[in-house]
């Protein structure tokens, strides 16, 4: 009886089937390298300050009328530094005007090339040779100076008008204020609430000869409100320049927005002891310049 049960049992083991019983499980490899992630993209403090420097020259282009250098130095700034919001935006806003211009003038019959041809560049861009995002314009690589060179203008600066003067105007407003490197004296404060954003840029020789300053209301909404756009105007046309007549301006400034044309360029102007009062933009975006006067 014992012999038959011992037979029965080697005939079974004997009958299995291993095949079904798969490949063999390989043994993690103890000390096997984990490759590392990606590290994100990082920018030199140079790349940034270039690149601050170039918007801020891009800004003062725009603010005397030079749209195709000012998008050309924007692109510029975007190139050295991919990730800056400021220049983004600051593109976003003046392709559109570059456009417009172009268009107008084509109208008229007096259509001029503007800007640069829009290329797609890399998907990606790596730190130190980084590529524009794809489809937006792409600029020269050495424009920087020429165009900064045109941008000198003849007007003298605003009478006793300095820097510091500036800044205590701007104070009860609580913008946020950057100086641009370079050899002038130039600034962007500016702020922005999800309804509307407001700028201010001045800039001069020096700290006590500043020539330019513009303030600009951009309000996001179908129904601008020129309620709004006047109080900020109004603290702008403030400058506590010699001979400055707030009240005068402020007056002005009233009497001229109701009447502005919604598009972009200059709809009004006047000059109040030595300085140059403009009022430009559409209703979203108003504007207002005060400049030296130029020299004859």
């Amino acid at each position: 009886m014992y012999f038959r049960l011992l037979l029965v049992v080697l005939l079974l083991a004997s009958c299995t089937d291993h095949s079904s019983a798969g490949p063999p499980i390989p043994k993690p490899v103890v000390g096997t390298p984990i490759p590392p992630s990606p590290t994100p993209c990082l920018y030199s403090d140079a790349a940034k300050t270039e690149a601050v420097r170039l918007l801020g020259a891009a800004t003062y282009e725009r603010q005397h009328g030079n749209l195709s250098a000012a998008q050309d130095l924007a692109r510029q700034s975007l190139a050295s530094w991919p990730d800056y919001l400021d220049a983004k935006t600051f593109l976003g806003e003046v392709i559109p005007l570059v456009a417009a211009t172009a268009t107008a003038g084509a109208l008229s019959g007096q259509a001029k090339p503007v800007g640069l041809p829009i290329v797609s560049a890399s998907p990606r861009a790596t730190c130190g040779t980084a590529a524009l995002p794809a489809g937006l314009p792409v600029g020269g690589a050495a424009t920087a100076a020429p165009l900064a060179a045109q941008s000198q203008t003849q007007s003298r600066a605003i009478p006793g008008l300095t820097g510091d003067a500036v800044q205590k105007m701007l104070k009860p407003l609580n913008l946020s204020c950057t100086r641009t490197a370079g050899m002038r004296e130039m600034w962007t404060c500016q702020s922005a609430t999800s309804s509307l954003q407001r700028i201010v840029t001045y800039s001069g020789v020096s700290p006590t000869q500043i020539q330019s300053i513009k303030g600009e209301l951009v309000q996001y909404t179908s129904t601008p409100s020129d309620v709004v756009t006047l109080e900020f105007l109004s603290t702008v046309a403030m400058l506590p320049y010699k001979g400055a007549d707030p009240s005068q301006a402020r007056l002005w400034i009233a009497g001229q927005l109701p009447n502005a044309p919604n598009r972009i360029g200059v709809h009004a102007e006047t000059t109040i002891s030595g300085a140059r009062f403009q009022i430009l933009g559409p209703a979203i975006a108003r504007a207002l310049t005060i400049e030296g006067a130029s020299t004859p």
